[in-house]
């Protein structure tokens, strides 16, 4: 999302510098949107903010890294899926009297224009002064406010868990002689799998696929495929569906009021 946010920040006109640990990637990006690529964080001449794009992983240590500069930004946006590896530094800085926003966009780097977006606001710390941040760079996108622990939950199965049902469709499909029809069924499953491959490959080896939380969501998961395979079996499953269509009721409402996401 680095790539996106610079080429969207440059078409509000905000003036750029651009640091990846690989250069020659700041110095493409930098030709492309007209800003200035960084060698190193002290290089840079300050400026009002700061966009952390960076996987999970290493979220944590660019945190700490800006900590320790000596100069002191306007805000610090934090973008990365999990947050609670991030949280004692977002909270380090704060305590220095830093804006520090925990943000998480729910939508992906092929988006065109902000209507109809979604991003969660996650734990804020000065809540009018973050919200004022998120309102000048993501200007139109609806802000949901979420606990870290909730909204860590609902990232593995809300991302981790849906990858991982597109990732595994798409591996059997990639194996199947069989044609594919146009069902609306597979239609579904499609999109997924479209998600699911257009990931990079760094994005299944960051912490929402494969911490020890989100495997346990998708061992769950497949546990419980192979509970309804013993229920199809023994001809059981109709008496399982009742609960199954309430709870989908329930969060295909929660979906709806999250235009979809």
């Amino acid at each position: 999302m680095g790539g996106w946010f610079a080429r969207h920040l440059s078409s509000l006109g905000h003036s750029l510098e651009l640091y990846d640990v690989d250069r020659n990637a700041a110095e493409r990006l930098a030709s492309e949107v007209g800003g200035r690529p960084i060698g190193d964080l002290r290089e840079s001449g300050g400026g009002d903010g700061v966009i952390v794009a960076v996987p999970s992983r290493a979220a944590r240590g660019a945190l700490r890294e800006l900590g320790s500069l000596p100069k002191r930004y306007g805000f610090v946006v934090e973008i990365s899926a999990l947050k609670g590896p991030v949280a004692g530094e977002v909270r380090r800085l704060r305590r220095k009297g830093m804006t520090v926003v925990m943000l998480h966009p729910l939508f992906g780097p092929r988006t065109k224009d902000l209507e109809g977006t979604v991003a969660v606001h996650v734990e804020p710390g000065d809540e009018e002064a973050e919200r004022s941040v998120i309102d000048r760079i993501l200007p139109g996108t609806r802000v949901i406010t979420m606990g870290l622990r909730e909204h860590d939950a609902s990232v593995r199965y809300s991302v981790g868990l849906t990858h991982f049902i597109g990732l595994a469709a798409a591996l059997a499909l990639s194996r199947s002689a069989a044609e594919p029809l146009p069902t609306n069924s597979m239609g579904a499953l499609m999109r997924l799998v479209e998600i699911a491959l257009s990931e990079s490959d760094s994005f299944y080896l960051d912490e929402p696929m494969r911490s020890a939380a989100s495997m346990r969501v998708m061992r769950a998961f497949l546990r419980e495929c192979e509970r309804t395979l013993d229920l199809l079996e023994r001809g059981a499953l109709p008496s399982h569906l009742r609960r199954a269509r309430n709870r989908f009721k329930s969060i295909r409402e929660q979906c709806v009021r999250g235009n979809g996401v």
